[in-house]
């Protein structure tokens, strides 16, 4: 059921929040589709790899249908969306 998934999500992602990592990155995957290269420029210059990740075709996703799943925790999970959209470190 999807109610497990996303509770395994929020569960996740809840603790990331709780536990800070200066060396986390976060990457949201909207703004990697549709902000490709802030975000892989971003990444080029903080992460510091032997080789630079290169430009990839943009990827169009297909809308998801409406989930049936438990409305508390999907309004959990678009809050910790939301507090990880703000720990953001790219323009």
């Amino acid at each position: 059921h999807i109610d497990y998934w996303l509770l395994n999500w929020i569960n996740y992602y809840q603790y990331l929040l709780e536990n800070p990592c200066e060396n986390c990155h976060f990457i949201s995957f909207s703004d990697l589709i549709c902000n490709q290269e802030n975000v892989i420029s971003y990444l080029n210059h903080k992460v510091l790899m032997s080789a630079q990740i290169p430009q990839q075709k943009k990827y169009l996703p297909q809308a998801y249908p409406v989930l049936n799943c438990n409305n508390d925790l999907l309004q959990k999970a678009t809050l910790i969306y939301e507090k990880l959209n703000q720990l953001r470190r790219y323009p």
